[in-house]
This record gives C-alpha cells, sequence and structure tokens, in this order.
C-alpha cells in the first residue's frame, strides 16, 4: 500500500472540465452559483452574511479593515502561519504580536495569551490546526473580558465542534481557504462569515468598490497545478511512478526533497501569484483582488456536499480505528485531544516526535510506503522578514518541527487503517 502526503477532493476529471471551461470563458462571473454556496455556508454554520473572496488572506484583510482599528493597534495569533497572514496585518499598519501555542490543542496558549494583551491589544486570531478544536469558549472568555475582537481561521477544521458548536461561531467573523486538499475546496478561494450588520455593509462596499473578476491566466494557473497534483497522487500513478521518484529523492537528495515541501523564499520577494505558499513581507499585490465565480463555486458546493454530509463522518471512525490500533508507547506521541473523535474534523493526524527521530520516523515509513510530511506553513516567528516581532516560542518551534501527518484519508478502509497503525507500532517497538 503507497500513500501520498495529501489528498485533493476535486477530481481530475472536474479540474479538467473547469480548465476548459475557464479557456472558454464559461461560468467567470460571480452569479447565481455564487450565491448558492455562500447560502449554503450561511446555513450550515448558522452566520448571517457569507462574503467569498479570492482567498482566506484576502477574507483576514477586509475583516480587519472592518474593524476600523487605529495604527499600531496589536493583532495577537500564532506563529504557524501563512506569511501573507503577517502580511495582511503590516498592510494594514497594525502590528502582529505572536502568541505561543499549546502544546496539547494546537492553537493559542491561555497563559502566554494574557501574558502578551495589552492596551493596544485589539484582535485575537486563533487558527484550528489538523482539525483540532480547542475549548475555544475559554478563549472567547478572555477576548470578552478585555473588550478584544475574536476571529477564527476554520481553514482546517470544516466541521469540527467545541462545546456542542462549530468551529466558526465564537467569534465575531470567521475566515475560511478553499484552496487545494482543503475539505472544502475549489480552484483556489476563501470566504468570511459574520453577524454583524455594520462591518458587513462596510466589506460589502469595499468589495464592491475594490474587486474585479479574475483574469483566466490566473484561474488556469491554479487549476492546472491542481490536475499536476491530482495526476502525481492518484492511486496507480503515485504507487508505481510518483512515490517511488519521491523515495529515490528522499535517500539520495535529501535537502532536494524537503525543499519541495519547505521552499525557500527571498525577503521583498516579486512574485504576485496568489497560489503558492506567499512571499515573505510583500504588499498586497492588485492580483489577488477578485471575486469568486460560478465556475469556483459549483466546485465548492460539491466538495462540501461529498466532505461534510459523508467524508467527515468516515475519517472521524478512520481517526478512531487510528488511534485505538496503536500501541501505548505510539500513542505517547499523539495528543490526547486526537479521542474527541466526534468534535475533531481530522483533516490531519499530528505524531509529535523528538528531535533526534523525525527524520528517522520519515524514512521509516517512506520505506513502508507512506509519504508524511509536516506542516507547510512558516514558523513566522522566526522569519528574518518579520525580525522586528520575533518571538522565542519554545513550544511553537516544536510543534513546527517535529509534527508529522499520518495518513487519514476517506478513501481508505478500516483495514488500511489498522495496517498503518501496525506498521507505525513497530517503529516505537524496534526504537
Amino acid at each position: 500500500m503507497k500513500l501520498p502526503r495529501t489528498k485533493l477532493y476535486i477530481s481530475f476529471f472536474d479540474l479538467l472540465k473547469a480548465y476548459f471551461k475557464i479557456m472558454l470563458g464559461i461560468d467567470l462571473k460571480k452569479g447565481e452559483q455564487v450565491k448558492k454556496f455562500e447560502n449554503l455556508l450561511e446555513r450550515y454554520w448558522s452566520r448571517k452574511k457569507c462574503f467569498t473572496l479570492s482567498t482566506c488572506r484576502l477574507s483576514l484583510y477586509y475583516v480587519l479593515k472592518s474593524l476600523n482599528l487605529n495604527k499600531d493597534d496589536e493583532v495577537l495569533l500564532s506563529p504557524i502561519q501563512i506569511p501573507d497572514f503577517i502580511n495582511a496585518i503590516l498592510n494594514l499598519g497594525l502590528k502582529p504580536v505572536f502568541v505561543e501555542i499549546d502544546k496539547e490543542t494546537k492553537c493559542l496558549n491561555i497563559s502566554d495569551l494574557k501574558r502578551k494583551i495589552s492596551s493596544k491589544t485589539k484582535v485575537v486570531l486563533a487558527t484550528y490546526y489538523t482539525g483540532i478544536v480547542p475549548n475555544i469558549s475559554e478563549i472567547q472568555s478572555v477576548c470578552e473580558e478585555n473588550n478584544i475582537f475574536l476571529i477564527e481561521d476554520i481553514s482546517q477544521s470544516y466541521g469540527s465542534e467545541s462545546c456542542n458548536k462549530k468551529a466558526g461561531t465564537f467569534g465575531i467573523a470567521a475566515i475560511g481557504s478553499l484552496s487545494p486538499a482543503k475539505i472544502i475546496s475549489s480552484i483556489g478561494g476563501g470566504f468570511i462569515l459574520m453577524d454583524d450588520t455594520e462591518k458587513i455593509h462596510f466589506i460589502d462596499k469595499d468589495i464592491k468598490n475594490e474587486l474585479s473578476l479574475p483574469s483566466k491566466k490566473t484561474l488556469l494557473r491554479i487549476c492546472s497545478f491542481q490536475m499536476k497534483v491530482s495526476v502525481a497522487t492518484s492511486k496507480y500513478i503515485f504507487s508505481f511512478f510518483t512515490y517511488y521518484i519521491f523515495l529515490i529523492l528522499s535517500k539520495l537528495f535529501k535537502n532536494k526533497f524537503n525543499e519541495m515541501h519547505h521552499p525557500t523564499f527571498k525577503y521583498s520577494h516579486k512574485d504576485k501569484t496568489i497560489y503558492d505558499n506567499p512571499i515573505i513581507q510583500r504588499k498586497l499585490p492588485n492580483e489577488i483582488f477578485f471575486y469568486f465565480t460560478d465556475l469556483q463555486a459549483k466546485i465548492a458546493i460539491k466538495t462540501f456536499y461529498q466532505n461534510i454530509n459523508y467524508g467527515l463522518k468516515k475519517r472521524q471512525l478512520l481517526a478512531k480505528v487510528l488511534y485505538e490500533n496503536l500501541n501505548e508507547e505510539s500513542k505517547k506521541f499523539i495528543p490526547k485531544v486526537i479521542t474527541k473523535y466526534n468534535e475533531n474534523c481530522f483533516w490531519h493526524f499530528p505524531i509529535i516526535l523528538e528531535n533526534n527521530s523525525i527524520d528517522k520516523f520519515k524514512d521509516f515509513l517512506m520505506n513502508k510506503g507512506y509519504d508524511v510530511v509536516g506542516y507547510g506553513l512558516k514558523l513566522c516567528s522566526d522569519e528574518s522578514a518579520f525580525a522586528n516581532y520575533k518571538s522565542n516560542l519554545v513550544s511553537a518551534d516544536k510543534i513546527h518541527k517535529n509534527t508529522l501527518f499520518l495518513p487519514l484519508f476517506d478513501n481508505l478502509n478500516e483495514s488500511q487503517t489498522v495496517k498503518i497503525a501496525n506498521d507505525i507500532n513497530i517503529f516505537f517497538s524496534d526504537t
């Protein structure tokens, strides 16, 4: 059994069809399908308004802009982020303040969050990693006590819950990404969910003045990349070709192999792409200020029904099977919050190792047929481009460096999942 590092939730056929539609200019408008998708998200999250946009980073930008903040007001957030989140904050004249990550919940450490709050703190951005939702009501209480706006980034947690409430219903706004491999995904995209009428009107007016329809070139680039990934990770191509290329690279050209997942970006790089892990320190380019289209909405609606109505329960079941078949030695490296099977959506299944074992574990799993990786996001608190906001966050650094994501795709069956657990047990039994 050979398993890739990720799974796209859009079929190659749908991507191919979308590619030709883009070339022919079909459905490249903001029309009824966009409205249908926005209404779908509004009903699911019981929020008053959904805005769809080109990217999640643009969603954060518009939410922050709607809060009418002052120059140098502080936004507290966890450091494992796409750099353009930091860029969006800086573009608005605000100050990012990095908060330590809780080793169990993978979200903001409550004690450090309270320590970092100052008279200038106006926003807390809570990012939920890997589908795990912390006790967000505690973070919500801290924000309410200090008159701070809470924004939730639910990009990795569609369908997750806490305290019998969906992730995305605790803050003044929730933002999400529709980029590839997300549970709800499309040919790129992002969204905002919110209830405040005044802020809704502000954002609505702003996007009408600032957004235009996307260029064919931009959408074709996104679509063609997804098609390549779809082919490379498909069952037979990966099993008989891609896997062996990766295996050779991992043994003979390890640095190059690792750079595929952790590319290096230059300070103030001029690339304006919206799709790559975005450039460190830049002004948000005009090229990302565009509407979500009917073509993208149709795909997003399809992935919603597939992965929320069906895939969510399947991943929760497989997570239970995987964890319960791990031996006690293996379980030491799995966050206990994983066992809240009905609350987590399991976009990823994290295992956090010790410094001296992560490379051995990756090599071991690669030899078993599993191409596993960790965070593709940057540890922004440690990036030289953001040196003015640098923080020494020990737990965040360890989590970023030592986390790998075990295979947990909803197209696996229970016996395959048991095999994965047994293979992992072999490693920890022998070390």
